[in-house]
């Protein structure tokens, strides 16, 4: 069989398989368990929880014999034969502890031909800003939010090109035959995009609508009593106090085979958990930073009390300089990337920093990005709090560095859109152009802000609640006036592309409303430059995060 030359595994074949033991599912004492996941079937056969591994490996082969997944056929002469593999991972709980052990057969998408095994492959997915939406609403309005997983979903979505697979290992077959694909097998290019447009007729026949503004966001009969947001086989499911959420959700489990997982505990590595009496929602992704910290050997290093050093003015590499290995900063950066995407925006300046110098990371760049992890582990259970009140407008912080990168002289923008106090969406990104003055700089950190509170106000609107006039708070007077007064300072201001000239347009129409606030308490300072202790602490606590350690 292809591509198991080094690894003869004796698994039973499919047209005598005995059935999976529910072994894969026991619960076993993580000291026993090798760190990490196997990444070949060679490897897990090695370990001593290989039973487990075994075991989950039947059973997904049963799932896929029950489901007609394939047909064993003859190849066509000249079929592209695309490959598979085995994906082996630890499912844990909240608390860390062992669920169950999966075993997932997947293509190996990069061996189909374009045109010819598939053609449309785009599959929309929710964004994290609408997560954090959605818990903040649930927070302010005391809303229920659910959680459903459908099993093995793309194999819900039948293929519409004929697509040939090489026998993986489990599987009996002639040396001359293959598999004929009749489902949407995980790691094909397409299988997204087909369980996805299969998710929505499913919805649809029970009368949810797919959102115009947000292809994730479904409602029924225009009515937000119950909305379903979409990540790929994880339905979250938000409904108000005094809907019937099980009967929603019996509904939507009518629809695919999955499993009612209750209230929402665990999304995308996010934990996710509730205080009915404080009215509050905390987000945090304590163990996924636990694992990054032991990943690099920095579980036990000394702590920083910023991701940055203050004033911090990191260069680009010169021939004096020694480079580092790429391969490790690239992986600490990503790391930290997904930390500050998720709920720690006290790491979303340092990510945009570090990210300048990918392409050619030096010693010194390495040491700053460790600075960051020894940050991470002083502050590892920070949490991203929702709560405080039952509003649900949205209110904006906007800022920007002007000329900060010494290396091109392009100013870095920054914005934080809160509600209730708590952060919702956040952004930290260089300017793609110089900028002749501090309020040209602010001008186009404002523009950058508006379009992604725009985002926010329909993803609102498809909720079903009322945004009106964002305000957006700004702590320069002039790049205000250039926003609300278009003759204000032309010669200064001329020169300026059209293509920021849309904030100004949008805050004609009402869209927004900038207003004057001093920098000390500007939140969005802390989303263009590195802060000293006091101030980064400040700023953090403004926009909900609540600084912790290792608990």
């Amino acid at each position: 069989m292809a591509g198991v030359e080094a690894e003869q595994v004796e698994l039973p074949v499919s047209r005598k398989r005995k059935e999976p033991e529910d072994s894969c599912y026991a619960v076993l004492d993580p000291s026993e368990v090798p760190y990490g996941d196997p990444r070949t079937v060679g490897e897990a056969m090695a370990r001593t929880d290989w039973p487990k591994w075994h075991a989950a490996m039947l059973k997904e082969l049963k799932s896929h014999e029950e489901r007609g997944t394939w047909e064993v056929v003859r190849a066509p002469e000249g079929a592209n034969l695309v490959t598979s593999k085995w994906v082996l991972r630890i499912k844990r709980n909240a608390d860390a502890t062992i669920q169950k052990y999966k075993g997932r057969l997947v293509a190996r998408g990069f061996t189909q031909v374009q045109g010819v095994d598939y053609d449309e492959t785009f599959a929309p997915t929710s964004r994290l800003q609408i997560l954090r939406l959605f818990s903040a609403l649930s927070a302010a309005l005391d809303m229920k939010l659910h959680q459903i997983d459908f099993e093995t979903a793309y194999l819900n979505a039948k293929l519409k090109h004929d697509i040939y697979m090489e026998v993986p290992e489990g599987v009996d077959a002639l040396p001359d035959e293959a598999l004929k694909l009749r489902l949407a097998l995980y790691g094909l290019k397409q299988s997204g995009h087909d369980w996805h447009a299969a998710l929505r007729d499913a919805l649809a026949s029970i009368g949810f609508q797919q959102c115009e503004s947000d292809p994730t966001i479904f409602v029924r009969d225009g009515k937000r009593a119950a909305m379903p947001l979409v990540y790929v086989d994880d339905i979250i499911v938000a409904t108000p106090q005094g809907e019937d959420i099980e009967a929603v959700k019996r509904e939507l489990l009518s629809l695919f085979k999955g499993t009612d997982l209750g209230p929402v505990h665990h999304v995308l590595g996010i934990r996710i958990t509730r205080d009915r009496n404080a009215g509050s929602i905390h987000l945090h992704q304590e163990r996924y930073a636990e694992e990054v910290l032991d990943r690099f050997g920095m579980d036990k290093c000394k702590l920083a009390k910023t991701p940055m050093e203050s004033k911090s003015q990191l260069r680009q590499a010169r021939e004096d300089h020694l480079q580092c290995d790429r391969l490790l900063y690239l992986a600490i950066v990503g790391c930290l990337a997904y930390l500050a995407q998720g709920t720690r925006p006290d790491l979303a300046f340092l990510v945009s920093a570090l990210g300048k110098f990918n392409a050619d990371p030096t010693e010194e760049h390495l040491g700053a990005a460790k600075r960051a992890l020894r940050y991470l582990r002083g502050s590892s259970a920070t949490r991203l709090t929702f709560g405080g009140g039952s509003a649900t407008e949205i209110v904006g912080y906007v800022d920007a560095d002007w000329a900060a990168d010494k290396d091109d002289r392009r100013s870095t923008s920054g914005f934080v859109f809160t509600m209730n106090g708590r952060a919702v969406s956040w952004g930290a990104r260089k300017q793609g152009a110089v900028a002749l003055s501090t309020a040209e700089a602010e001008y186009i950190a404002a523009g950058v802000a508006g379009r992604e509170a725009l985002l926010l106000k329909e993803a609102l609107t498809a909720a079903g609640q009322h945004c009106g006039t964002i305000k957006v708070h700004c702590d320069n007077q002039a790049a205000i006036k250039l926003v609300k007064s278009p003759g204000s300072h032309h010669n200064r201001s001329k020169h300026i592309d059209i293509v920021h000239h849309w904030i100004r347009e949008q805050s004609m129409k009402g869209a927004f409303a900038f207003d004057y606030i001093a920098t000390d308490l500007n939140p969005g300072d802390a989303f263009t430059k590195a802060l000293g202790q006091i101030k980064h602490t400040e700023h953090g606590r403004r926009v909900g995060l609540d600084f912790r350690g290792r608990s």
